[in-house]
């Protein structure tokens, strides 16, 4: 009786470990082997309608499909050595450094336990500023798998003369907050043009920036400049492979959860020669008061201007641009805070440009 039991519930019993193995995968577990070395470079399309893309958020053995969403034209991001970047006197620490646009430079140190942002050197709307972060802002902490969390809070403090924020005082202080707040919700496919990651991660970000000012004034000391302290909010999805610590796709969604942005990585047989040269309109004063001026990288017609919030929200569509080599805007009914200039250009990447309302 024992072995007729048996012989029955053989091929049973494998066909159900086959169909297991079929459709269920498990979660990638990052370390940090998986460190970019130098010279890597990755190309990233944005998804022309990312509002098109509903996507789950959390859960196992999910299935997160690009594979036929329209995409634009591809930029990069490259990891260099950071001694090549002129700037590793002030972060000695950094073993990376990554090249997020022209004219910003992020620098990464890391190590078995975690893998951290040190600072930035970005061009806030007066030249390259160095900006460390203390303490530095961890991205990853090992092993970091699904169920992982992150909450921490950085800060750096920039010193600048009253001139080169445009106010009328003989110094200013800028102090930035960074509150971070991280969790793998989700884990599954990944479906992208030219391949598949199993056992993907899904994280969410959430960001909370509270910026302060003060300006020195002769007889009076520091004082706070009037609209300060301002608070945004920056959340995103990051999707996570076993290829790399640097996200594969990535969502940024408003208030509301829409997504307002949506960018995956290209086919890793892209060639540079088929990048665009990065572009250099420049948008300033920077901090603004009532206007803003900016200075477009060609004299090709615009095709529109948006203008955005920290949350994604669309504020503004300049759709008449006149064909010149500059554009001025009204900015005085914004209320304090960071805002996004997306500049369109036939036949050109879409370029965006941030500035901070006063």
């Amino acid at each position: 009786m024992y072995f007729n039991d048996l012989r029955f519930y053989k091929p049973s019993l494998t066909l159900m470990v086959f169909f297991m193995t079929l459709g269920v995968s498990a979660q990638v577990v990052l370390t940090s082997a998986l460190a970019p070395p130098v010279g890597t470079k990755l190309f990233f399309r944005e998804l022309n309608s990312p509002a098109a893309f509903n996507y789950q958020r959390s859960g196992e053995n999910l299935i997160w499909d690009f594979s036929t969403y329209p995409l634009s034209i591809p930029d990069s991001v490259m990891y260099i050595d950071p001694s090549s970047t002129g700037y590793q006197s002030i972060f000695p620490a950094a073993q990376l450094a990554v090249q997020l646009g022209e004219n910003e430079t992020g620098f990464i140190q890391y190590s078995t336990s975690d893998y951290a942002l040190q600072g930035l050197v970005a061009d806030v709307g007066f030249g390259p500023l160095a900006m460390p972060l203390t303490p530095p802002l961890p991205l990853f902490t090992f092993p970091y798998t699904y169920g992982s969390s992150i909450n921490s809070t950085s800060k750096t403090l920039i010193k600048n003369t009253g001139a080169a924020f445009g106010i009328a005082a003989d110094s200013v202080k800028y102090l930035v907050t960074m509150n971070t707040a991280r969790l793998v919700r989700g884990w599954g496919n990944l479906i992208l043009p030219h391949a598949s990651y199993p056992g993907t991660l899904l994280e969410r970000a959430i960001t909370t920036q509270t910026d302060s000012m003060w300006m020195k004034i002769p007889f009076f000391g520091w004082i706070s400049v009037p609209g300060y302290p301002t608070t945004t909010i920056d959340s995103t999805y990051n999707w996570i492979t076993g290829d790399l610590l640097h996200p594969y796709a990535e969502s940024g969604f408003d208030d509301a959860g829409q997504p307002y942005y949506v960018s995956i990585l290209s086919d890793p047989s892209t060639s540079i020669t088929e990048i665009t040269p990065k572009l250099k309109s420049l948008v300033f004063p920077n901090p603004a008061n009532n206007e803003i001026h900016v200075k477009l990288s060609n004299t090709i017609s615009v095709d529109q201007i948006i203008l955005y919030d920290i949350n994604g929200n669309k504020m503004n569509v300049w759709s008449s641009v006149p064909k010149s080599v500059s554009f001025t805007a009204s900015i005085s009914h914004l209320m304090p805070g960071i805002y996004f200039l997306q500049i369109e250009q036939k036949g050109l990447p879409v370029e965006r440009l941030q500035f901070i309302k006063r």
